[in-house]
């Protein structure tokens, strides 16, 4: 193999090692404070929109049913993490916030 090519490689065995080490804590400060993926992802997708989002919005977002999104952001309410928002459209649930 050339050299160029060995160097490459090994550059990319060094990133692919660094990115998995940088999951591996993120994982680990994620579960000291209480913290699953499926929870993380929900609060990433609230935090990057530019307004509150519905119960559907967010499932869109995320790519999962709407009932499966309700559960999850009542669990991220009552454990204080999000909080749910009065929404004039519709009065069964609010934006989440």
């Amino acid at each position: 193999m050339e050299r160029w090519l060995l160097k490459a490689v090994s550059l990319m065995e060094d990133i692919h090692r660094t990115a998995a080490h940088i999951t591996a804590l993120r994982n680990e400060q994620m579960r000291e404070i209480g913290l699953d993926r499926r929870r993380w992802a929900v609060l990433l997708a609230i935090s990057r929109s530019d307004y509150s989002l519905s119960i559907s919005d967010l499932a869109r977002t995320l790519k999962k049913s709407r009932q499966a999104t309700q559960r999850m952001a009542v669990a991220l309410a009552r454990a204080g993490w999000v909080e749910f928002l009065l929404n004039g459209d519709d009065t069964a649930s609010g934006n989440l916030r």
